[in-house]
């Protein structure tokens, strides 16, 4: 179901259609249940608890990051739970901020070509 929610959340981000619903929910949980056994989970303890934002949204972000993870990092296309790790942080009262970190693998370079050195960019 998470495969076919990313299709249509992308769709609509693309055509500029897609409908913002905030919600209130436990950001641990959330992320905990995204990270499963493939990703290692660090969040600062200063991280809110609950937040109010569009919880589709930012775990279609997240899979982004970690799908680039995978296909670009170290492990041979599959993110590895030793390799691979889900950093979130509190970056000041109102926002946060979200890495997913790797070994660089043979994608790497190409990555740097498409999407440049800033991690934003992705």
């Amino acid at each position: 179901m998470r495969i076919c929610m990313d299709a249509a959340v992308a769709k609509q981000l693309m055509h500029d259609v897609y409908d913002v619903r905030p919600r209130s929910f436990d950001l641990r949980q959330e992320l905990r249940c995204f990270c499963g056994r493939r990703l290692v989970l660090h969040v600062d303890e200063d991280v809110p608890v609950l937040l109010l934002l569009d919880s589709n949204l930012l775990l279609h972000v997240l899979e982004n990051f970690a799908s680039n993870a995978g296909k670009y990092g170290g492990g041979g296309g599959t993110a590895g739970v030793s390799a691979v790790h889900l950093c979130v942080r509190r970056a000041s009262a109102a926002r946060l901020s979200f890495a997913i970190t790797n070994p660089p693998g043979k994608g790497h370079a190409t990555m740097i070509e498409q999407f440049g050195e800033d991690s934003s960019a992705l």
